[in-house]
């Protein structure tokens, strides 16, 4: 499990719409496999386009959860 864990965190201004605050964003250093029928059920599940694609940082730091005050 320990290595599946994010590796940093990053609270954006505002989330997708309805761009309300109060998200945390999970980064991982590397992709995360799942199998393309947890894929398919996620999707009946939340069936909305609930994610935007990868966008640079602008100067946005991403902190480090074991090492508070370090950043990734």
């Amino acid at each position: 499990m320990a290595a599946r864990a994010p590796r940093g965190a990053l609270r954006p201004r505002v989330s997708p719409p309805p761009c309300t605050e109060g998200v945390e964003w999970r980064v991982f250093k590397q992709p995360l496999a799942i199998l393309t029928a947890h894929l398919y059920a996620f999707r009946k599940l939340f069936p909305g386009h609930n994610f935007h694609p990868v966008q640079p940082l602008n100067g946005r730091r991403i902190r480090d959860p074991l090492h508070p005050g370090y950043p990734l």
